[in-house]
């Protein structure tokens, strides 16, 4: 699939191809292997939350049931409950893996192998955690995507696509922001009626009527500080480790934010004033992911395509220095952390840290996608 309009498609070699059938290859039969071994994952929560949803009861009762999403996401799991668990749940993985390949494809036409290869480089470990754990989020991303290819073409449909990747996130509407910049209110206007309209739906398929919202609140807000983890995945993991017994977690959590508030502000202010927003952008998401724990947690893959494509939209970043730069920022998210994972040292990770790295890209995608029109325009 295409992932931008009227992108130039970045040259490509039968090398690379044969590279990339081979990992595509390599990595289906790692994860399915997995799939099939698998004894508990997310994938459990969303059969049984799917089953109870087709007869009418609040998906969020079950205590064996951890299900968060709102009450009208049940019901798209609804068709893997024609399978017993174990086929449901390698169908529901190739289902995602498709998803992920169908991804990749498409930024491999538009960016190219080498940019390709880092973005791979750099999802490994969100897809590792997401195949791993029968995670839905590569099949969201590819809804994103397909609205991204069609909001120009086919308004409906690309904005029912959004509200459904937004009815599981919720977060993703915060690029609401970049359309009301960008003056896009008819496609504002058919996100917002298509998600108040899909998500009234459980009003009339639940027993308990309007109150199954009450019981997505209430299991939604028991999500707190994230679960301890065996493993080092952030430079915040690494602090911890190294003061635990200093400081008590309320402190620490203060100094952590504080600490990540003064990088996020360095990388603003120190962002050169050529191609000032690429910048912020790259370094925003490193500083992110590099500082944050669960650095695996799908909140940071909801905002990087968006980026992604912000940066096709230039011009320049078909030039190379523009895609080292993006690629360099990308691969240090990847690398960093897995060097201080090396040591192999169990503690705490305690808290993500989002808003700081939506807030820069929201303001900055509208930003490079302003001056990109101008200069088009001036250009023209």
């Amino acid at each position: 699939m295409d992932l931008a309009p009227a992108a130039t498609p970045a040259p490509t070699n039968r090398k690379w191809t044969r590279f990339w059938w081979a990992l595509a290859i390599g990595l289906f039969g790692l994860f399915l292997a997995r799939a099939i071994e698998a004894r508990r994952d997310d994938f459990l929560a969303y059969y049984a939350a799917a089953e109870r949803a087709l007869a009418g009861i609040s998906p969020y009762r079950a205590e064996e049931t951890p299900y968060r999403y709102l009450p009208v996401t049940a019901y798209f799991f609804a068709p893997f409950t024609l399978f017993g668990i174990v086929v449901a749940r390698v169908v529901f993985f190739v289902a995602n893996y498709a998803a992920a390949a169908a991804i990749y494809v498409g930024l491999r036409r538009r960016l190219g192998d080498l940019a390709t290869f880092l973005l791979v480089a750099l999802f490994f470990r969100f897809h590792n955690h997401d195949f791993g754990n029968s995670q839905i989020n590569p099949i969201l991303l590819l809804l994103f995507f397909y609205w991204w290819r069609k909001r120009e073409t086919n308004l409906a449909f690309s904005t029912l696509a959004f509200s459904v990747f937004g009815s599981f996130k919720i977060v993703p509407f915060a690029i609401g922001l970049p359309l009301v910049l960008r003056g896009r209110w008819k496609e504002i206007s058919w996100i917002a009626i298509l998600t108040v309209v899909l998500n009234f739906l459980p009003v009339f398929l639940y027993h308990d009527g309007p109150f199954v919202f009450r019981d997505w609140y209430l299991k939604a807000k028991e999500i707190d500080d994230p679960v301890m983890l065996p493993n080092i995945q952030s430079i915040q993991s690494a602090a911890w480790w190294l003061l635990d017994g200093h400081f008590p977690l309320e402190t620490f959590k203060i100094v952590m934010r504080v600490a990540q508030a003064a990088l996020f502000a360095f990388v603003l202010l120190a962002a050169p004033r050529k191609n000032r927003e690429a910048w912020m952008i790259a370094g925003t998401l490193a500083i992110t992911v590099l500082t944050s724990p669960l650095a695996w947690k799908h909140n940071y893959l909801q905002f990087l395509p968006l980026v992604a494509l912000w940066f096709a939209e230039d011009p320049r970043f078909v030039e190379k220095r523009t895609r080292i730069l993006y690629g360099v920022a990308m691969l240090g998210l990847v690398l960093l952390p897995a060097a201080v994972g090396a040591w192999n040292r169990g503690f705490a990770d305690r808290l993500y840290f989002m808003p700081w790295t939506g807030l820069v890209l929201v303001i900055a995608g509208p930003l490079l996608a302003r001056r990109t029109e101008i200069e088009r325009l001036s250009s023209a």
